[in-house]
């Protein structure tokens, strides 16, 4: 095993496009990332919730490492996207995998780390939190938004930050007797600049798809004009992009011209576009 440091990204070096991986899988050269010297690493958890393709590690285990109360350099570990199993019963051989962020160390430190854990709040069966993790995730739809800067800015004198502005958004009330509850799981920044990623469940997808289609309207009524400059990109308006682009007023245009279609090509099989109000 060889070990070395590179001023490159670990997402850019695994890239399939990039050179450098290709030379490295044409000489069937493995790599094994980690941010500390081992020989061995362990997984000791996973993070429950969390989406492996869009959560940002770094960040995460800033905060995990102030949750267990840790000095920098105390405890080494690192968040690593993979599947990983879980016993389903105790005694049995057959396993559940799932794709998820794994919380891994060296093998000498795995038993510190988890006396750390193990003065949390106690947690569930590990196969139930496996189960409550994958009907999170694999319900998440992502919502792509374009022409905003980072969600860690901060938008007002409060010191609050563009992402916990996002997450104060509800759902839309029918009536009084509707309850609102959280529009979004969670917000993400991109590896491009001014693109950042909201996710939602199935059941709020169009509701959170309408609202964060107007959310520069929300944005300069919610937000004080001092701090526009440091959430908007000058002369572009935030856009939603994804499975769903089409606006309100395009989706009423396709609807329109499918009747047109209908009524002066009657013998051709048409398929309505759905409306949306």
């Amino acid at each position: 095993m060889v070990h070395f440091q590179s001023t490159a990204s670990w997402s850019s070096i695994k890239s399939f496009k990039n050179p450098y991986f290709t030379w490295l899988k044409k000489n069937r050269v493995y790599l094994n990332y980690t941010k500390f010297k081992t020989e061995t690493l362990v997984a000791c958890g996973f993070l429950v919730g969390t989406h492996p393709g869009h959560l940002r590690r770094e960040e995460a285990e800033e905060e995990l490492r102030g949750s267990l109360g840790l000095d920098k350099g105390e405890i080494d570990f690192q968040l690593s996207s993979r599947s990983i199993s879980v016993p389903i019963k105790e005694g049995d051989t057959s396993c559940y995998s799932f794709q998820a962020i794994i919380i891994e160390t060296s093998t000498k430190l795995a038993s510190t780390l988890h006396e750390r854990f193990f003065e949390l709040a106690h947690p569930s069966k590990v196969f139930n939190l496996a189960q409550v993790h994958v009907n999170i995730v694999s319900d998440l739809r992502s919502i792509y938004i374009n022409n905003l800067q980072d969600i860690n800015t901060i938008i007002n004198e409060a010191g609050e930050s563009l992402m916990q502005g996002l997450y104060i958004l509800e759902t839309s009330a029918c009536d009084s007797s509707t309850i609102r509850s959280k529009l979004l799981h969670s917000v993400h920044n991109t590896a491009r600049p001014t693109t950042k990623v909201a996710l939602g469940t199935s059941s709020k997808y169009e509701d959170a798809l309408g609202q964060l289609t107007n959310l520069q309207n929300i944005l300069i009524n919610s937000v004080p004009i001092d701090y526009h400059q440091f959430i908007f990109v000058p002369g572009q308006a935030p856009q939603v992009s994804g499975p769903r682009v089409d606006s309100i007023m395009s989706c009423a245009h396709s609807s329109f011209a499918d009747e047109l279609l209908h009524d002066f090509l009657p013998q051709q099989p048409q398929t309505p576009s759905a409306k949306r109000f």
